[in-house]
């Protein structure tokens, strides 16, 4: 498996958590092409030490579904960047007690190699 990500998140991602003088983010700056199909795309919060955790740890699939109409696919994956990007959008316009941790919440897509 890979991860990918789109050109605009990885930016983001890389000014948000200071990125630009750290080592490990070397590979998230070459920007290389996917080379595949993502097999779906998911929302992950990305702690300052480059550890992450998906937004099913916070059992919101079924209201996303409920409010966006956005459904996960049998792997539990969204279906394209777009519907990832709403979902996160939609996570972070919660009222705080349902909101999720403040970290730099992004979107992947996972890739079969």
């Amino acid at each position: 498996m890979a991860v990918a990500m789109t050109v605009d998140e990885s930016l983001a991602l890389n000014d948000r958590l200071g990125g630009a003088d750290d080592a490990s983010f070397g590979l998230l700056r070459q920007q290389r092409p996917a080379g595949s199909e993502p097999l779906g795309w998911e929302v992950v919060g990305a702690e300052p030490e480059l550890t992450f955790h998906s937004w099913h740890c916070h059992g919101y699939a079924d209201q996303v579904l409920a409010d966006l109409g956005i459904a996960v696919t049998d792997r539990g994956l969204l279906g394209s960047a777009a519907d990832a990007e709403k979902v996160r959008d939609w996570m972070l316009q919660l009222p705080n007690d349902q909101a999720p941790r403040e970290v730099a919440w992004t979107f992947i897509a996972l890739i079969s190699t």
